[in-house]
């Protein structure tokens, strides 16, 4: 009986083939290998698209007319030293981060429209024949008048160039034409039309700041005329005089009447109150004194002349009191003037202590007669506190106006002083010269830009392609792709394949001895195994595969049986170079031959083929038959290994059918020849049939369309020996 194919035994690849249509392709990340391998694909388009491209550039560089550049160089200089004063208020002041706009500004003013009519009129470009047969032979369709203009101006405005340096202030402008003098002529037009536009400019400014003064000048000055008469009429209403307080506090405040009055009644009464105070303190101090004591009365001189003479009368009253009693008439008389005398002086004292008491009544009383007066006073003052408000603030509105009337004024001088200085922020510094070359068209230059667009365009080109071909280039893409093991690859060979395979130490013949190494592991537990190997579609290596895999077991001792079962289109025989028979395997099969009569023995040593006869008619109905099965079961008694060359799977239901009595299935696919989708739709089919799939095998690899080099090929198979 035929050996079943059962998982798990030793086909560790097979349970991961039936998962196969859960498995969706991965984006790879792009490496050096991928690039390098895109570019050496897409070589011959690269190539081409760039040769097309630098061709286009050269025979357009044949055909374009020659044009001639002319230049002028100007000087910018917007921040220039003021001569005079005032002359910086006409002239300009750039920031130094704005002095690159301000250079832009300028470039976009002479691109403009208005400077391009200027420079028409002044060199009379509408008169000029030559120049307007240019403008003619450009395909403006243009008339007498305003049109004629019009087209002259669109036409210098789309030649002239304005270039502005990062590093300097040195401007350029430039004009193409294919008339060398009407180049110079017209660049040097527009350095002209730039000064007199610069001229112009600053003159317009000045006119226009000395209209502005005049007009505010005679608007300050009417509203500080006003301003004065309000304030006069306003001081004398209030009977306001002097001149308001200045803003720091330190001029005169502007007085009242009673202001005024308020301040005398303060001074008088603080002089009052200060007498009535030392009075009150002297009355206070002698009030309690003996009138004898006080220094007031011992100073008086009229007490003093009584006090002198009543001390004479009581010298002498003593002097007779000596020798006469006191009714003595002499005595009693002294006595009665003495007594007079003290009175006298008693009187004195008294009235000059009273009159020191009314000096403090006095002064008390004009005190409070001063403080009701200045109360009065006060309260008049305070009622006037408004309008001597109201004043001030008209007096600073007239003093703002003058200080705006005298600002006004400096300004509206300085500029007049300056109008007749005009400083040019533009000067030129190197006038066109008549070109003596053209400058375009420039044949290494369009070479060398076509060089760049041209190779931009071509790997657009071959990337595109690259993303359009969905062909296996390498193992990784059999791996990520197809979702099969990578069984090995085989180099692409350009001569002789058989002689490459029976060479041992070619790089094919060690490719499939790496291959028969990695079967051997994948298949290790099944004894006498039977491999089919087969391919997508045709001519993608599987017969090649096939006998170089037999030969490969063969060479290591193993009996082999290589069974052409490509029922349609067979090709074992013709590898190698045997006769045609009359019975073959289908005959084998059917029972009409015997296996050793059919065998061709020893075709290499340890090698037998089983080619085919007569090409049946119904290959379909032998492969689905119990026969085939029966029949793989005698050659597994006979031989330890059973190679099949199979059918392609695409387009027929041989191999499909075929891979229910095998051990192993190898699915051979050729390197940058099938695509993902056929490969895998060939697996789908391989795995709807329950395919015992070992994996695939790459064949006609070839490095560099791959991204690799030569080297990586040769080490890849002597790592292919160990066995992986």
């Amino acid at each position: 009986m035929m050996q079943e194919y059962a998982p798990g035994q030793g086909h560790a690849n097979a349970g991961r083939s039936e998962e196969f249509a859960a498995a969706q392709p991965a984006l790879a990340q792009i490496n050096l290998a991928d690039i390098r391998g895109i570019f050496w694909r897409q070589r011959y388009v690269l190539i081409g698209v760039v040769a097309l491209v630098m061709l286009g550039a050269f025979v357009y560089t044949l055909l374009t007319p020659a044009t001639y550049r002319a230049s002028v160089t100007m000087q910018i200089e917007p921040n220039q030293q003021a001569i005079i004063e005032g002359q910086e208020l006409t002239g300009t002041s750039i920031a130094s981060n704005d002095i690159t706009r301000y250079m832009e500004t300028m470039a976009a003013v002479i691109r403009s429209r208005n400077v391009g009519m200027a420079v028409v009129d002044e060199l009379g470009l509408t008169s000029n024949q030559s120049f307007m047969e240019s403008v003619l032979d450009e395909g403006v369709t243009v008339a007498s008048g305003d049109m004629a203009k019009d087209a002259a101006v669109e036409t210098i405005m789309s030649e002239v160039e304005v270039a502005v340096p990062l590093e300097n202030r040195v401007m350029t402008i430039s004009y193409t034409s294919r008339d060398p003098a009407i180049a110079a002529q017209i660049a040097n037009g527009y350095a002209d039309a730039f000064l007199a536009y610069d001229l112009t400019r600053s003159m317009a400014a000045n006119q226009y700041a000395r209209e502005y003064l005049q007009e505010q000048i005679v608007s300050v000055r009417e509203q500080l005329q006003d301003a004065e008469q309000r304030a006069n009429n306003y001081a004398r209403n209030n009977r306001i005089f002097g001149s308001p307080a200045s803003d720091d506090g330190e001029g005169p405040a502007a007085s009242t009447v009673s202001a005024s009055n308020l301040s005398a009644a303060n001074t008088v009464y603080a002089q009052t109150r200060s007498a009535r105070i030392a009075a009150q303190q002297r009355w206070l101090a002698i009030a309690n004194v003996p009138a004898g004591q006080l220094p007031e009365i011992q100073q008086n001189a009229t007490v003093l002349s009584l006090q002198a003479q009543r001390a004479e009368l009581l010298s002498q009253l003593t002097t007779l009191r000596e020798r006469y009693r006191d009714d003595y008439p002499e005595v009693r008389e002294l006595i009665v003037r003495t007594e007079v005398l003290q009175q006298q002086i008693d009187s004195a004292a008294a009235d000059i202590k009273a009159g020191i008491r009314r000096q403090y009544e006095i002064a008390q009383r004009q005190e409070s007669a001063l403080g009701g007066e200045l109360e009065r006073v006060a309260g008049l003052t305070l009622d006037e506190q408004d309008s001597r408000v109201a004043y001030n603030v008209i007096e600073r509105e007239v003093q703002s106006y003058r200080d705006q009337m005298a600002a006004l004024l400096d300004r509206f001088n300085d500029i007049s002083a300056a109008s007749n200085i005009q400083a040019r922020e533009a000067t030129i510094l190197d006038r066109a010269m008549v070109p003596g070359a053209p400058s375009a068209p420039n044949l290494s230059q369009n070479l060398l830009v076509a060089l760049i667009l041209g190779i931009g365009l071509a790997v657009v080109v071959a990337i595109l392609r690259e993303f359009l071909d969905d062909r296996l280039r390498n193992i990784e893409d059999v791996e990520r792709k197809l979702g099969l093991r990578p069984l090995g690859t085989t180099p692409d060979v350009s001569g002789d394949v058989q002689e490459a395979v029976t060479d041992t130490f070619s790089p094919l013949s060690e490719s499939y001895a790496s291959l028969r190494a990695t079967l051997d592991y994948a298949i290790r537990d099944i004894p006498h195994p039977v491999i089919l190997v087969t391919s997508g579609q045709a001519v993608e290596g599987k017969t090649t595969s096939s006998t170089a895999l037999a030969r490969k077991y063969a060479g290591i001792g193993k009996r082999v049986l290589l069974v052409d079962m490509d029922l349609r289109r067979p090709a074992v025989a013709k590898v190698f170079d045997l006769p045609r028979r009359d019975a073959g395997v289908v005959e084998v099969i059917y029972g009409n031959a015997s296996l050793d009569q059919t065998v061709v023995k020893d075709v290499v040593k340890n090698l037998d083929i089983l080619p085919i006869g007569t090409l049946p008619s119904n290959p379909i109905e032998i492969l689905s038959s119990g026969l085939t099965g029966e029949f793989l079961d005698k050659c597994r008694q006979a031989y330890d290994v059973i190679i099949l060359d199979g059918s392609p799977i695409l387009g027929i239901a041989d191999a499909p059918l075929l891979s229910r009595y095998v051990d192993g299935v190898v699915v051979v696919v050729e390197a940058n020849n099938i695509h993902s989708r056929q490969a895998r739709a060939a697996i789908r089919r391989l795995n709807d049939a329950r395919a015992p799939i070992l994996g695939a095998l790459l064949t006609k690899y070839r490095a560099l369309d791959a991204g690799d080099n030569y080297a990586y090929q040769y080490e890849y198979y002597s790592y292919g020996k160990a066995g992986d």
